[in-house]
C-alpha cells in the first residue's frame, strides 16, 4: 500500500489530523525516503488528499487527512449567517431551557463570549473528539480560552457587532486627556486593502483584566493602566490603532502594553505578503491639543534607540517649536538583556573579525550607516567589545525579533557557519 492510501485510511479514524512524526513512519514503511516525503506531500496536497499549513507554528508538524472534514470541522463555529449557528430549534440545544439560551445567545453575540458546554454542543455533530477540534480554533485565531474562575469560557470575537459603546468607554477613557496624563498611541494604517478578520485575531491575543469588546473596538485594563483598541476607516484608509494614557511616570508601564500587542499585529500583517501597511507611532502633544488627526511619526522608531543627541523633549512637525513631547513618549525604554542571549553574545564577540563584523551587522538588519555610527562612537578599540556592542544594538533595535534562531540564521548568512555551529552545540548547555 503506497502513501497516499495510507492516508486516505486514516480518513476512518475519528482524527482530525495526523502529526508528521506517524507519517513520517508511514512513508517508511512504504520506501519512501526521508528526502521525497516533502515531494509527495506536496503533491497530495495540490490533488485535494490532504492539507497542510506552514504557519501557525502550532499546525505546522500536522497533517490533515481529509480536507472536507477540517471544513466541517470550521464551518461548525465559523458560518457568515449567525442566526444557523445558534438556534433554539436545534436539537443539539435540547437540554438548555429557552431563557438559559437566551442568555448564551446574549453573552456569544453581545460579549463575544462561550462556554465550553455550549460549544462543545456545537460541534457534537463533527465526528471529531471535541477537545480536538478546540485546540484547532485556538491555533487558527477563531476562540481563545478565557480564564475565569469557577468556569470555562471561550472568547470569539467574529460575532460582535454592537458598536462602540461611548458611555461605558467615556467612563475609563474620556474625551479631554486628564492634566499631567499622556496618551501613547502606536498602530498601523493600510491603504487599498485590508484583509478581513485581522482586528478580531489580534484582539483574542489581548490578555487584561478588565475588557469589553464590540465591533471593530476593545477597552481594557492592566491594573490602573487603560488599553484603547480600535478598527476605523479614514479617507479610504483603514487604520488599526493600540493606545494608552497615564503619567511619565508610568510611561514603561504604558509601553508594555501596548508594545506586544503591536508586535502581534505586525506578525499577523507579515503573514499576507505584498499588503500595504505602515506602523506608526502617534504625537502625544496633538492629542493634548485636542487634534483629532494627530502627526504621525514612523513606526520604525519603535525598534530603534533614541539618537544620542536627542534631548528630552521632541518637536512635533505640526506643533510651534514651543510646544514639545517627551521623547520617552517615542522611543520606547530599552529592554534588559536576556542572560541567554548575553552569553550567545560573549561566545560570538570573540570569534568574529572587523570584516565579518559588517556582514553580521548587515545580516541582522542593522544598516551601513547606523554600523558607521557605531564604529565612530566607540572608545574601545577592541574588537570583542565593538562586536558586542553592535549585538546589543541589534538586541535594543528589534527587540522581540532579536531571537537566538535570528542570529544563528545571520551567521551562516555572513559566511561563519563555524560559529553558528558552536552556538547550536552550546545550545545542548540551554544557551537557547
Amino acid at each position: 500500500m503506497n502513501l497516499q492510501n495510507l492516508l486516505v485510511h486514516k480518513r476512518n479514524c475519528r482524527t482530525l489530523y495526523v502529526k508528521l512524526d506517524e507519517v513520517e513512519l508511514m512513508a517508511k514503511s512504504t520506501g519512501l525516503t526521508t528526502e521525497g516525503l516533502p515531494i509527495a506531500l506536496s503533491y497530495f496536497k495540490q490533488i485535494g488528499t490532504i492539507i497542510y499549513f506552514s504557519r501557525p507554528k502550532e499546525m505546522i508538524n500536522l497533517v490533515f487527512q481529509s480536507p472536507s472534514r477540517l471544513i466541517d470541522a470550521l464551518f461548525a463555529t465559523f458560518h457568515h449567517n449567525p442566526d444557523c449557528l445558534l438556534n433554539a430549534n436545534d436539537h443539539r440545544f435540547n437540554s438548555i431551557t429557552p431563557w438559559d439560551f437566551n442568555v448564551v445567545k446574549k453573552d456569544f453575540f453581545h460579549s463575544g463570549i462561550i462556554t465550553d458546554t455550549v460549544l462543545n454542543l456545537l460541534v457534537s455533530h463533527i465526528a471529531v473528539p471535541p477537545d480536538e477540534l478546540i485546540r484547532l480554533y485556538e491555533c487558527v485565531d477563531i476562540c481563545k480560552k478565557v480564564p475565569i474562575i469557577g468556569a470555562v469560557v471561550y472568547r470569539v470575537p467574529w460575532y460582535l457587532f454592537d458598536p462602540e459603546p461611548l458611555p461605558e468607554v467615556l467612563e475609563i477613557w474620556t474625551e479631554d486627556i486628564k492634566l499631567g496624563y499622556e496618551q501613547l498611541e502606536v498602530g498601523c494604517t493600510m491603504v487599498g486593502y485590508c484583509p478581513p478578520g485581522i482586528f478580531e485575531r489580534l484582539s483574542l491575543r489581548v490578555e487584561v483584566a478588565y475588557r469589553r469588546d464590540w465591533y471593530g473596538g476593545l477597552l481594557g485594563k492592566r491594573g490602573e493602566t487603560p488599553l484603547l483598541m480600535r478598527k476605523l476607516m479614514v479617507d479610504g484608509v483603514v487604520k488599526v490603532s493600540i493606545a494608552s494614557r497615564g503619567t511619565l511616570d508610568a510611561v514603561k508601564q504604558m509601553w508594555s502594553i501596548v508594545l506586544p500587542i503591536m508586535d502581534e499585529l505586525l506578525a499577523i500583517l507579515d503573514e499576507f505578503p505584498g499588503l500595504m501597511y505602515s506602523p506608526y507611532i502617534a504625537c502625544s502633544h496633538c492629542f493634548k491639543k485636542g487634534s483629532k488627526r494627530p502627526h504621525l511619526f514612523r513606526g520604525e522608531l519603535i525598534y530603534q534607540q533614541p539618537p544620542s543627541e536627542t534631548s528630552s523633549m521632541v518637536v512635533c512637525p505640526r506643533a510651534k517649536p514651543t510646544d514639545r513631547m517627551h521623547y520617552e513618549l517615542l522611543y520606547p525604554p530599552a529592554e534588559e538583556l536576556d542572560k541567554r542571549l548575553h552569553t550567545c553574545f560573549q561566545l560570538v564577540a570573540g570569534e568574529i573579525s572587523y570584516r565579518d563584523w559588517r556582514k553580521l551587522g548587515t545580516q541582522l538588519g542593522l544598516t551601513h550607516s547606523r554600523l558607521d555610527e557605531l564604529w565612530a562612537e566607540s572608545t574601545a578599540p577592541e574588537r570583542p567589545q565593538q562586536t558586542y556592542k553592535m549585538l546589543l544594538c541589534w538586541s535594543r533595535s528589534f527587540r522581540r525579533k532579536a531571537t537566538f534562531d535570528k542570529l544563528v540564521t545571520a551567521l551562516h548568512g555572513a559566511g561563519r557557519s563555524d560559529v553558528a555551529t558552536q552556538l547550536d552545540g552550546a545550545n545542548d548547555n540551554d544557551i537557547k
